[in-house]
């Protein structure tokens, strides 16, 4: 597993330098402008942009509901020792009902670069949204640790249980190598107690898989399931998908240029069957997913409908 935590780490690629930087500011932690210049210390949901990331829905380029706010604060990882930077965007509208969406990104952004996005879930979807940066990106300490991601994401869940969400509201959501963080807590950390939903977007079997792709997306189709080295990885999502206990949405691309699209299939047959919601499979790369015009709908569908349960106490 450390050779495999070694390769994984190597093939992260935080931005170089990070799109942001935080001061502290009282008890928090506002955004000042980083080396490279976004205006980043005038930012907020009312005065937002885009900002060269490419993960965004079409429409409007700014923001302008005045009911949402952010905070932006730092947690210490318990098992790593390391700062990890963490966003909230939320509504200051009291709403019993509003989810919390819970994102574990990709590859190659951090919250500088995916501050607009999270602005655009809060408001399209009408959720709350939690957003972390992995250790090594942004303003997240440490170098980036393909192992680590999930220590981090263990953090970002704490937060949570900290801002006194119940779990009945929280919907997980990885993207790319979000999904590594997202299977482990799903299958593992938050199992059992009540989460209301999971989505899967772009994601993989295991990270040996998603490494070796190119050779796999042949072999896949006489391989029995689980016949991959998944056993020995960092992310064995395939094996943890059939832990899960909450409703579950797998995305996927048909053109998916980095994931092919087996990778889906086989995390959706491993789901519980009773958890599984009907995928949302389309005519989609991997990163202009959001701009399929059926996404939000569907999105909006699951969160609001298929993982709704009793009211949390």
């Amino acid at each position: 597993m450390g050779l495999v935590n070694s390769v994984g780490s190597r093939a992260m690629r935080p931005p170089n330098p990070p799109s942001y930087g935080l001061e502290a500011d009282g008890d928090g932690w506002r955004f000042t402008s980083p080396p490279l210049d976004y205006g980043c210390a005038a930012w907020s949901p009312q005065n937002n942009y885009a900002n060269g990331c490419p993960i965004g829905f079409p429409g409007a380029r700014k923001a302008r509901s005045s009911h949402l706010a952010h905070t932006v604060t730092k947690r210490r990882s318990a098992e790593t020792g390391r700062d990890i930077a963490l966003l909230r965007v939320y509504s200051t509208e009291p709403s019993a009902a509003r989810p919390t969406l819970l994102y574990s990104k990709g590859n190659s952004f951090d919250m500088g670069m995916l501050r607009y996005h999270c602005v655009q879930l809060a408001q399209l979807l009408d959720v709350d949204v939690v957003y972390y940066d992995y250790g090594g990106y942004g303003a997240s300490s440490g170098a980036p640790s393909a192992a680590g991601t999930v220590a981090d994401a263990k953090v970002a869940a704490d937060y949570v249980e900290e801002l006194g969400v119940p779990w009945s509201r929280v919907i997980l959501y990885g993207f790319s190598l979000g999904n590594g963080p997202t299977c482990a807590l799903a299958g593992d950390v938050l199992r059992g107690r009540g989460l209301r939903g999971v989505i899967l977007r772009s994601g993989f079997v295991s990270g040996v898989a998603a490494g070796t792709d190119l050779v796999q997306r042949y072999a896949a189709s006489y391989v029995p399931a689980g016949a991959l080295p998944s056993w020995m990885d960092v992310w064995p999502n395939e094996k943890r998908c059939a832990d899960f206990d909450a409703p579950t949405l797998v995305v996927h691309g048909s053109r998916d240029e980095l994931l092919s699209m087996w990778h889906a299939e086989r995390l959706l047959a491993a789901l519980p069957e009773g958890r599984r919601a009907a995928p949302f499979f389309e005519d989609m790369g991997h990163f202009d997913v959001e701009r399929h015009p059926a996404y939000v709908p569907r999105l909006r569908t699951f969160i609001h409908g298929e993982t709704a349960k009793a009211p949390a106490a």
